[in-house]
């Protein structure tokens, strides 16, 4: 049975609908045959005025359906945040066995952030062009904390890695649940490789020889997986080092768009703290003052569901200093600042470059992954629902 059709309210139709009408919004307050909602919704929409005669509660049933159809396809389509969705990977067995948890990062076609374009130079410091960070096209997850000492041990002790880390002693100590320190560029993403092939994946990034802090070799148009755009990173891999981009969207920009300077969604310096979940740790000076938090105790949440990336440990990027990733050798991005940081170092504008096989006693990372299936049918099936609303001038309900 055919109960409702769309009315279009800047023609005026939709009867007792809406009230208040006007070219930038439209607050519908109800009537007789209004939803009765209290959204605002956009001039130049779709609302739905009954067919004549229609019974009342058949009438409020279908405003709710509308309005939770529409509601969904935001949630999935614009507002899909990390937040809505944490994923659990387990690694290794027995008494080494790991987990990390992932936030999804949804909204693709994320547009970088333009208003905090830097310059970016190459290995001789010549200018190479203006770049903005942020523009990511697709949907990946990032691992919702830091890596920790105890899940490199885990690592290390299943796969055999030899990957080392920083004496902690004299700067608050070495406990399994601190950030990783100490780790460099190459013992990251051999840790990340483990991940990949423990799993039966194929791992991210092509190391030929065997010591834990060699070099990477690139990958070359020749091999399978290979990515014209990223050649650090094989395409067939399902964890790898987030790129500047991945990092950057997820550390200071928001499911509505929003970039911010500091990673708790503010364009204020978060409040200085030694741990907890609430501001971020820095501000401490000499790290022996200040020392590292654990991984799920280092500050509050960035707008997209991630600790800790602004302040604990400095964290790798997987991007080259001037975004090339085509020579093995070159400095690799460090963001985020550390727990001796100003809040200089914790602002969205503030990079180093450090040598793939540099090791500092506050410098560690954390782990991306590709979409779950399930992140990408929730996504799909938003799309369908936008999609059917837009098509579809009759609603039917049953009888």
């Amino acid at each position: 049975m055919i109960i409702a059709e769309e009315a279009d309210l800047d023609k005026g139709e939709g009867g007792g609908l809406c009230k208040g009408t006007s070219r930038s919004k439209t607050t519908f307050r109800g009537g007789v045959d209004g939803c009765g909602t209290g959204f605002k919704y956009p001039s130049r929409a779709k609302a739905l005025k009954p067919v004549k005669g229609l019974d009342l509660k058949k009438w409020e049933r279908v405003c709710f359906n509308y309005w939770m159809n529409r509601l969904l396809a935001v949630l999935l389509l614009g507002g899909f945040s990390a937040q809505a969705q944490t994923i659990t990977e387990t690694f290794g067995s027995g008494e080494n066995q790991f987990s990390i948890d992932f936030v999804t990062i949804g909204n693709p076609n994320y547009v970088g952030d333009e208003a905090r374009a830097r310059p970016i130079f190459n290995e001789f410091g010549s200018f190479i062009r203006l770049a903005s960070f942020g523009s990511v096209t697709n949907i990946y997850n990032l691992g919702k904390f830091e890596i920790s000492r105890d899940q490199i041990n885990k690592a290390n002790a299943a796969g055999s890695l030899g990957i080392t880390l920083a004496d902690m002693s004299s700067y608050g100590g070495n406990g399994v649940n601190i950030a990783a320190t100490g780790v460099s560029w190459n013992e990251a993403a051999r840790f990340v490789n483990y991940l990949n092939t423990s799993k039966g994946y194929q791992a991210a990034y092509n190391f030929t020889t065997s010591g834990s802090n060699d070099s990477i070799t690139i990958w070359t148009n020749e091999q399978s997986g290979y990515n014209p755009n990223n050649p650090y990173r094989n395409r067939n891999a399902y964890y790898f080092l987030p790129n500047v981009d991945e990092w950057y969207k997820a550390a200071y920009g928001s499911p509505d768009g929003t970039y911010y300077t500091f990673t708790n969604g503010s364009n204020i310096a978060p409040n200085e703290v030694a741990n907890g979940t609430s501001g971020a740790v820095y501000g401490g000076g000499d790290a022996g003052v200040a020392g590292l938090a654990d991984v799920t105790n280092a500050g509050g949440l960035s707008p997209f569901g991630t600790m800790a990336q602004g302040g604990n440990a400095w964290e790798w990027n997987e991007s080259a200093i001037d975004g090339g990733n085509n020579y093995a050798m070159e400095k690799r991005e460090v963001r985020g600042g550390g727990t001796d940081s100003t809040s200089y170092d914790l602002d969205a504008r503030h990079l180093i470059g450090l040598e793939p096989s540099s090791e500092y006693s506050l410098l560690g990372f954390r782990v991306a992954m590709v979409p779950e299936p399930s992140s990408l049918s929730l996504f799909l099936a938003g799309g369908a629902v936008l999609m059917a609303g837009r098509r579809s001038r009759r609603i039917l309900v049953e009888k």
